[in-house]
């Protein structure tokens, strides 16, 4: 009986070893497809009306408000972050989020494999041939820099507001990620300054 009893852990044991094994790889691949623009690339250029942030390889560049407060960071090898924030932002304690005023964060990712550009291109597609189905709920399709993209409710609190993530795909491997979040207290304000943000980026 004992026999039987150690040989069926004996098999038990080695197939949560063979599945382990296959997460592992398979997260390993994922990380080794995936690649974030390193911090190195961003420039901040001062201007009279405010500040330009521009990564020439990424072919991105975009406007920051006068007096909002740019900030670039992550981990090298991680998702490297560039974050603007208006002056009188103030955040959660426990979070990134902000609890007064408006901020955006972008970022721009390499997906060597291609399968997420697929995916959020079928996706768009989808949601312009029927906009109203359950699948595409919280889910819009809008333009950056005369290019289609998806913009997803990610974040709803009926105590701390809304938060809204934008995909741009552009050719196989790039996406840019845009990021924000809309306060109750600065829900219109931060709601105009992120339209406002969005007709300043430019992406080539």
């Amino acid at each position: 009986m004992w026999k039987k009893v150690i040989i069926g852990v004996v098999v038990i044991l080695g197939l949560l070893l063979i599945a382990e094994g296959a997460f592992w790889l398979g997260h390993r691949k994922e990380n080794f497809d995936k690649k974030f623009e390193p911090t190195k690339n961003y420039k901040i250029k001062e201007l009279s009306g405010g500040k330009i942030v521009e990564n020439k390889k990424a072919g991105l560049s975009f406007k920051v408000p006068r007096d909002w407060n740019v900030e670039i960071f992550g981990p090298e090898g991680g998702e490297i972050t560039v974050e603007i924030d208006s002056p009188e932002v103030e955040f959660y304690p426990e979070t990134r989020l902000p609890q007064k005023g408006c901020g955006v964060a972008v970022s721009v990712e390499y997906d060597f494999s291609g399968y997420k550009n697929l995916v959020i291109r079928d996706q768009i597609q989808k949601i312009q041939e029927n906009s109203t189905s359950e699948e595409n709920k919280n889910k819009e399709v809008i333009t950056v820099s005369s290019k289609p993209a998806i913009k997803r409710l990610i974040f709803d609190s009926p105590t701390k507001g809304k938060g809204f993530q934008i995909e741009v795909p552009l050719g196989e491997d790039k996406l840019y990620n845009f990021y924000t979040f809309f306060p109750l207290s600065d829900e219109e304000k931060c709601q105009l300054e992120f339209n406002k943000f969005l007709e300043g980026v430019s992406i080539k």
